[in-house]
């Protein structure tokens, strides 16, 4: 049985929308994708509710099934920070954000080209707007396979590190254009989670990708520093060379994730600064002429 292309139908390339979907009360917004986002939109239990604003939404159309899961992917990923749960687990309920977060998508929108072979990004059109044919017919009717290989690199690298961080301390170092990630006391810290993932962050190759003829790592040495072992990432100017530049946001943005994973408790411990350890007084008996005073008194 021959596989089925969702990206084709017809010989031609299948058109998807990654679609921003604004509610009447202002409160969040949606995030997804569809062949047919209004359709996609009319089985949501706020449709049903008569809650969305489908005139103030917007729609990005994209020339593909497989570009727009990536667009919609890479939105997720780079704004979870202010992801909000409705007050139902129907169809779509995970894919809400606080409206605060509506200017960074769309700024990172104009960051995506919107296929290999079209530089410029995507036209954010209203919701109820038909497909844009002709920025459509830009893309040469093909899928970036660069942004599909390194993307997918990227993603696992990202939830390893997302991983890893729960478990053991880390710092994010910097120096202009390159920065590395410094895995505190990682080759004689022993706990169970860790262990399960040290084989994967030492495999290099789960950092590296390849498509066409094409290739690229964004991981590019590894090193121990006492017990402590450090990954010097790829410089960003390189990375942007990559998958049509669309990547270097979104190492940023992990490097970001990781800083502030950094700040938290591994593991619900508390990380304590030694210098700043507070010894508590020792508790003294006192002695019995003082306990028989005490009790007169009472």
């Amino acid at each position: 049985m021959k596989a089925v292309d969702p990206n084709v139908q017809g010989g031609l390339p299948t058109p998807a929308a990654v679609y921003l979907l604004q509610r009447r009360d202002g409160l969040r917004f949606k995030i997804g994708w569809a062949l047919e986002p209004v359709l996609r939109v009319q089985r949501l239990p706020e449709f049903s509710a008569d809650e969305l604003d489908l005139v103030g939404s917007h729609a990005v159309w994209l020339p593909t099934v497989s570009r727009a899961q990536q667009f919609e992917r890479a939105l997720h990923r780079g704004l979870a920070t202010y992801r909000v749960l409705p007050s139902h687990t129907q169809d779509g309920h995970t894919e809400w954000f606080l409206p605060t977060a509506h200017p960074t998508a769309i700024r990172l929108i104009r960051q995506m080209p919107i296929g290999a072979d079209a530089k410029l990004p995507p036209s954010i059109v209203a919701f109820l707007d038909e497909p844009q044919a002709c920025a459509l017919e830009q893309t040469g009717h093909s899928a970036s396979a660069v942004v599909m290989q390194a993307q997918d690199a990227l993603w696992v690298m990202e939830d390893l590190f997302l991983r890893v961080a729960a478990c053991c301390e880390l710092s994010v170092e910097s120096d202009g254009d390159r920065h590395s990630i410094r895995l505190i006391r990682f080759r004689t810290r022993v706990n169970g989670a860790l262990e399960t993932l040290r084989w994967a962050v030492l495999d290099i190759e789960r950092y590296r990708w390849r498509a066409n003829d094409q290739a690229g790592a964004f991981v590019h040495m590894m090193a121990y520093d006492g017990d402590d072992l450090v990954l010097t990432l790829t410089p960003m100017r390189q990375v942007r060379t990559w998958a049509d530049g669309a990547l270097v946001w979104q190492v940023m943005a992990l490097l970001e994730r990781l800083r502030a994973a950094a700040s938290k408790p591994v593991f619900g411990k508390p990380k304590l600064d030694p210098a700043a350890q507070v010894v508590p007084p020792r508790l003294t008996t006192l002695p019995k002429p003082a306990r028989a005073a005490r009790r007169g008194a009472r």
